[in-house]
């Protein structure tokens, strides 16, 4: 593994705070942060265009937080879950409905780091990713 993988100095993550309570593994300013965010609604209950645009600026307020990349290794929070193999974290952000998707700097997306062979292995357990969804699945 890496140092890159395996050494987070939170203070490169002062000026992202769900960053931060990740790197520290401060759950409750995590839990804090996340259950601030602006919640959206139900996609049945979208019924105008006004509707859909206001849902879209709540996407938009959401992703603001739980998207941020603009730290290190330009990596989203959930990329520091994962590198840090936080269980918990990692609920938190997929009841959120981050987007697991997201590259980083690199070009890797946090399921990159979901290999049969590693401990992070569990954290696509916990935020329930198919095995198929892993990029090193067989």
């Amino acid at each position: 593994m890496s140092k890159k993988s395996t050494t987070i100095k939170p203070e490169d993550y002062a000026l992202s705070p769900v960053h931060y309570a990740v790197a520290v593994g401060d759950h409750t300013a995590l839990s804090r942060h996340v259950s601030s965010l602006p919640r959206l609604i139900d996609p049945s209950r979208v019924l105008t265009k006004c509707d859909s645009l206001t849902q879209e600026r709540v996407a938009d307020q959401i992703s603001t937080i739980l998207d941020r990349w603009d730290v290190p290794f330009g990596e989203t929070p959930l990329h520091v879950v994962v590198r840090l193999n936080d269980a918990f974290a990692a609920w938190t952000f997929a009841s959120a409905g981050v987007d697991i998707s997201l590259q980083n700097s690199s070009g890797a997306s946090t399921l990159f780091h979901f290999s049969p062979t590693t401990p992070s292995r569990r954290l696509g357990q916990v935020v329930s990713l198919p095995p198929e969804a892993c990029c090193c699945a067989p």
